[in-house]
């Protein structure tokens, strides 16, 4: 075969290498209609969710509202005899606060602040069922006479079996009471701390989670369970005398 032949052969070739490299490439081409609906889709459901989340909080915040009224009837009867509440006041949807006026010294400006479960928005809601938060009431005071020192008590219980095996019945468990354990970085104590302890400890009524006590307003800061100032808590009535008594023993290193 000569070299004429040969590009001869090879000559058609070429031309549909080069024409395929000339064609244009495939585009596809935009449907209006299609992304028109895709857009309408999601504004539909952007305002449905909103819609939903807008219905969930106003749910939540009549909910809160009947459950504030029992509470406040609660508050009321944990305080006959002590004092009668002046107002209400709402901070959040799930948080609200009651001045109260006490009949006895030694508090000033007294308050409650009930903290209800947060299920005003789903998030917040889903977040304390995972965490197994639990209602609070907190009582915040003034003292007549601030205290010289700051100091927090965290109220913590931990449970545990000596073997893998050992039955879940409390019933049949044998309970060894132990004396208090303190740990701190000082080494000098203030009496007044020693006196507050040993009524903190000698005190099994007040079922405080949290206690506090600071130089700056409020002196006294106590957190409860808000079940324990139900009409079914035994203890319900013995809150303000507890904390009074805390207070006494605080202020009397004063003098």
């Amino acid at each position: 075969m000569t070299i004429a032949n040969i590009w001869r052969t090879a000559k058609p070739l070429n031309t549909a290498i080069i024409a395929a490299a000339t064609l244009p490439p495939m585009t596809s081409t935009p449907n209006p209609g299609a992304s028109k609906a895709t857009m309408v889709v999601l504004a539909a459901s952007v305002v449905a969710s909103a819609l939903l989340l807008i219905a969930w909080y106003l749910w939540s915040a009549r909910a809160n509202r009947r459950r504030a009224n029992e509470i406040m009837q609660w508050i009321d009867n944990a305080l006959a005899g002590h004092g009668h509440i002046c107002a209400l006041h709402w901070i959040t949807a799930s948080r609200f606060a009651v001045p109260v006026r006490l009949r006895r010294g030694g508090f000033s400006n007294p308050a409650f602040l009930v903290q209800l479960p947060r299920r005003e928005w789903p998030l917040l809601w889903v977040h304390d069922r995972l965490c197994k938060a639990q209602p609070t009431v907190t009582f915040s005071a003034d003292l007549d006479i601030a205290p010289r020192f700051n100091l927090q008590v965290h109220h913590h219980r931990w449970c545990g079996r000596t073997t893998r095996h050992f039955t879940q019945n409390p019933e049949h468990w044998v309970f060894h009471h132990t004396g208090p354990y303190i740990l701190t970085s000082r080494s000098d104590w203030h009496q007044e701390i020693l006196n507050m302890m040993g009524s903190l400890i000698a005190s099994r009524e007040g079922e405080f989670l949290r206690l506090k006590f600071q130089r700056n307003s409020p002196n006294i800061v106590a957190t409860a369970p808000l079940e324990s100032i139900s009409p079914c808590a035994p203890t319900r009535g013995n809150m303000l005398d507890v904390l009074r008594e805390l207070a006494s023993e605080v202020s009397a290193s004063r003098f």
